[in-house]
């Protein structure tokens, strides 16, 4: 469990996001028809929320992106902030900006983060010149506790361990193609590796998954905020799979190569296993570099506390 207060989890849907072919790949079309959809019926959805809200009563709305949020508090009178890497008003112009006619829902979007106190762009992010109120504030990122993996694994002590994640869409990786490497064990996500013993499963390990990141040796994943953040955190060299079209991309990279070390690699190499040189190329690359300060929670908290006092 992340939050450790007491708090009560409303089920209740805040935004759209973006519809997804796989975890790389935006669905444009049917992502443009929902957020249609969704601003064709404007009135009855933010009335929902606003209804929510109302019982609810709160003295701030602390919200990640939710652009139906701000709008709704703003409605009541209750301030607003976000925090967030991006935001949905951004992402939908880059995707879906030819389908937008007159940039109607993208208009729309902005109008409703700009009603928000701020938007607090956490680092690396977005640029967001699109919006009004944005505040820039530090990363964000959790420390894991570094683990005996080849203890806890039955494994040689020189074991490189190598955790594959690409986040919480899945992405179909055919393990089976993997050739075997002595000495490389591969941590993967699927709840059923491979009848293959450089597998094992995360869920077979039973431990967090950031304690997997602080304990293995690199990480295979795409360009995510938290990931990425927590890799250079952690100083572990990254392989990533390149989303290329995907705005936020150029920003986690940078940030990711001022701390620590990451190389592209091609959905062919990804899909074949062949990137074993690149993985023991840079997991034996010494990264002295400092690590970054995570000190976005204390920035965010500094905005919070004076509109609850």
């Amino acid at each position: 469990m992340w939050i450790e207060p007491d708090f009560t989890h409303v089920e209740q849907a805040a935004d759209l996001g973006l519809l997804m072919h796989d975890a790389v790949t935006v669905d444009a079309v049917k992502t443009y028809q929902a957020y249609r959809n969704q601003l064709d019926n404007w009135e009855t959805v933010v009335g929902e929320t606003i209804e929510t809200l109302r019982l609810a009563q709160p003295d701030l709305i602390l919200t990640n992106n939710s652009y139906l949020l701000s709008d709704a508090a703003h409605a009541l009178g209750i301030p607003c902030l976000h925090f967030c890497s991006l935001n949905w008003a951004a992402l939908f112009q880059h995707y879906c900006h030819q389908l937008d006619h007159e940039d109607e829902i993208s208009r729309h979007l902005i109008t409703c983060y700009n009603k928000a106190r701020n938007f607090l762009r956490v680092t690396p992010g977005l640029p967001m010149a699109e919006l009004n109120n944005v505040k820039a504030v530090g990363p964000i990122g959790r420390t894991g506790h570094r683990l005996p993996l080849s203890q806890l694994t039955g494994r040689s002590p020189g074991t490189k361990f190598v955790l594959v994640s690409m986040g919480g869409i899945p992405y179909d990786i055919p393990y089976t193609d993997w050739p075997a490497q002595e000495g490389v064990c591969w941590l993967i996500t699927t709840p059923e590796p491979p009848e293959h013993p450089g597998f094992i499963s995360l869920e077979q390990l039973g431990l967090e998954f950031i304690d997997v990141v602080a304990s293995c040796d690199a990480i295979i994943t795409k360009p995510g905020y938290g990931t990425f953040v927590e890799a250079a955190l952690h100083a572990k060299p990254v392989l990533y799979l390149s989303r290329k079209d995907w705005p936020e991309e150029p920003y986690l990279v940078s940030f990711l190569e001022s701390y620590g070390l990451c190389r592209e690699i091609s959905p062919e190499q990804l899909a074949r296993g062949n990137f074993l040189t690149d993985v023991l190329e840079l997991v034996e690359c010494r990264i002295s570099k400092e690590a970054p300060e995570m000190t976005g929670v204390d920035d965010i908290l500094a905005e919070t506390t004076p509109h609850l006092s």
